[in-house]
């Protein structure tokens, strides 16, 4: 009877619940920006690599060590990597390819 009134459901009323989710959204976002062969959308996945990056040490801070380590080393190892493929992808729209069967004639 004390608890009147309360609600017993505590799916998002826990307010040092660390921001996991918001994290791997962060860097999946910021991934799939990195792979768009569109000019100057790489600026904006690495504003979203960032968020991602400062998400992890939230995640750390708020006691989960392990999701928060993983994150930080995708924020650090897998988005340049990602990055670089992206930019691969956008020369490939970019700039022509030769003609070899001009160099035959």
């Amino acid at each position: 009877m004390g608890n009147c009134g309360e609600r017993t459901d505590s799916v998002d009323r826990d307010p040092q619940r660390p921001p996991v989710r918001a994290g791997w959204i962060c860097l999946i976002a910021a991934w799939a920006l990195f792979l768009i062969p569109i000019p100057g959308l790489g600026l904006i996945g690495w504003a979203l690599n960032l968020a991602g990056f400062i998400i992890s040490i939230i995640v750390m801070v708020k006691g989960r060590v392990g999701a928060g380590v993983a994150q930080m080393v995708c924020a650090l190892t897998a988005s340049p990597i990602i990055y670089f493929i992206g930019l691969g992808i956008l020369g490939h729209f970019l700039w022509p390819r030769p003609m070899i069967h001009r160099l035959w004639i």
